[in-house]
């Protein structure tokens, strides 16, 4: 062995950087080389294979939207029934109201259900209504003399109900 040649070598920078600029090229050959060999393992699938895992993909997608789309269906199938309860309980709330009132309960079915708030500014605004009509109507009749029984009339006597009927011909 020929020391003096390596102790050249490791004293001239030139010479010492070219090898070391030759062993970092053959290690990238080397890695170039290993992903060529990797490369050329790599599995390769056929149409059939890719449709079958294409299928597959697609059945699980499915599978997860159906889910996501019955737990949607169910939330809303609930707040559906949420929003008949209201509006039932409403619907209670305004008969019992329109009774106290001394109106007819059928004006119930004229009110808005969606909220409390809009359940009661319906009310007033049909009650306000309804009552201005009576007045219109029943006022005039109400001006008459009543007939009474054994006085030659129908023998029935008038009363408001009657002429609310008579108003609204009902």
């Amino acid at each position: 062995m020929d020391f003096n040649f390596m102790k050249q070598e490791s004293q001239n920078p030139d010479t010492a950087a070219g090898k070391e600029d030759a062993g970092s090229q053959q290690a990238e050959q080397t890695g170039a080389q290993a992903n060529a060999d990797q490369h050329e393992e790599e599995r390769r699938f056929t149409q059939d294979e890719v449709n079958d895992i294409v299928q597959k993909r697609l059945a699980k997608e499915r599978e997860r939207l159906s889910k996501v789309f019955q737990e949607e269906k169910q939330l809303s199938e609930l707040e559906e029934r949420e929003r008949n309860i209201l509006k039932r309980e409403l619907r209670a709330d305004a008969i019992e109201e329109l009774s106290k009132r001394n109106l007819s309960t059928r004006l119930a079915d004229l009110l808005d259900y969606s909220s409390q708030e809009e359940m009661q500014k319906s009310m007033d605004e049909v009650t306000a209504i309804f009552q201005s009509a009576l007045s219109d109507k029943i006022r005039p009749m109400a001006r008459q003399s009543t007939p009474y029984e054994g006085s030659g009339g129908s023998g029935i006597n008038v009363t408001v109900d009657a002429a609310m009927r008579k108003a609204f011909n009902l």
